[in-house]
């Protein structure tokens, strides 16, 4: 159902954009605005799980990762790492409130913030807006499925493209680069889109033996100075303002 009524949304909002002639999307086609405010907001609107290829610039080579990746809406997200082997295992899980990291070489979980707030799909739109030229530069399929795929170009030249699904509005296929080439390249091989993804796949559950850590701040983590010059026993100079 929703995946036909995101098409039509698409139509209507290229019209509305049109229409409006709002100065944050001045310049830009209605259509490119109409795909773009789609990604936006399908987080909150769809449901998926999927294998995603992720290879970043380091060093002066990419590294690549396997990953397995699932999203809840509207801010739920799982990824569970395949390879390389230094990696594999490795698990973050996020359920909007808080966000757990296990790190399988060092057998250890982290318990912090959450990895993201949910998206003002208005706010966001305008911060693309003002920092990207928006364009769409064609139709492609990816992994079988059709994609408008959108050109973010900034001011210093360098391109981000963007393989957005046409019945979801779900990013495929992101690749961004700079003046020498390919900095960062994503792409799902695999994607299933469902309503009803379980709670509990985003319910973090800590292997036996793994120690936890909190990384949320407490007030049993700090001490008064004085306290402190008590415990080490010497004077600890402070600086006269902060830098």
């Amino acid at each position: 159902m929703i995946g036909r009524l995101i098409p039509i949304s698409l139509v209507v909002l290229a019209l509305a954009a049109g229409q409006a002639g709002q100065a944050s999307t001045a310049g830009a086609r209605p259509l490119a605005v109409a795909i773009l405010r789609s990604m936006l907001v399908a987080p909150q609107l769809i449901d998926y799980e999927g294998t995603k290829i992720v290879s970043t610039m380091r060093g002066g080579g990419m590294e690549t990762v396997t990953v397995l990746e699932a999203h809840k809406r509207p801010n739920k997200t799982r990824l569970e790492f395949l390879s390389p082997e230094p990696v594999a295992g490795r698990l973050i899980v996020d359920n909007g409130a808080e966000a757990w990291h296990y790190e399988p070489s060092l057998h250890m979980a982290f318990q912090g913030p959450p990895l993201g707030t949910p998206v003002d799909p208005d706010a966001a739109m305008a911060g693309l807006m003002a920092a990207f030229r928006v364009e769409v530069v064609g139709t492609e399929e990816a992994i079988g499925r059709l994609t408008f795929v959108l050109s973010l170009t900034d001011r210093h030249g360098g391109v981000r493209r963007i393989w957005v699904d046409q019945a979801t509005g779900v990013p495929l296929r992101v690749e961004e680069r700079g003046s020498h080439g390919p900095v960062y390249v994503a792409y799902f091989t695999r994607i299933s889109f469902s309503l009803n993804l379980p709670e509990a796949l985003f319910r973090f559950r800590s292997p036996a033996g793994a120690r936890i850590f909190s990384l949320f701040p407490s007030e049993e983590a700090g001490l008064p100075l004085v306290r402190v010059q008590q415990a080490v026993g010497f004077p600890i100079r402070t600086p006269a303002a902060l830098p």
